[in-house]
């Protein structure tokens, strides 16, 4: 506990520093690891919107996994998921297995049922 809580104060300071990857990794690593620390995901998901047309599509989708695995429900991530899914819509992306596996256990786990991004995914 100590050291998470030295790591998520650390990178809330430094977190308009990270890059889309960054990011992504940090979201995952809280997803993995189980904690639902409030100040690091509201941060995390007020950072990454803006930054989202610099993810690879690793990163959406590892994004969006750790979301819907923390089953977070509040207006930051609401926004980050809305903004992942037009960010997939307007990319045209042709996801490779594992982000499409991804992107689709999300959807389901977060009830999303955008028809466009369903029939992107569906291909």
């Amino acid at each position: 506990p100590k050291l998470w809580s030295a790591l998520s104060e650390r990178s809330v300071e430094l977190i308009l520093e990270f890059d889309a990857r960054g990011l992504s990794n940090t979201v995952w690593a809280c997803a993995t690891m189980r904690r639902h620390d409030q100040q690091l995901l509201e941060a995390l998901g007020r950072a990454a919107v803006p930054k989202l047309s610099e993810f690879d599509e690793q990163a959406l989708s590892t994004t969006m996994w750790a979301s819907a695995k923390l089953t977070i429900r509040n207006q930051t991530n609401q926004m980050l998921i809305d903004a992942i899914v037009l960010e997939l819509l307007n990319r045209d992306a042709n996801l490779h297995q594992q982000g499409l596996a991804n992107i689709s256990w999300s959807c389901a786990t977060l009830r999303i049922g955008d028809p466009a991004l369903l029939s992107a995914l569906a291909g």
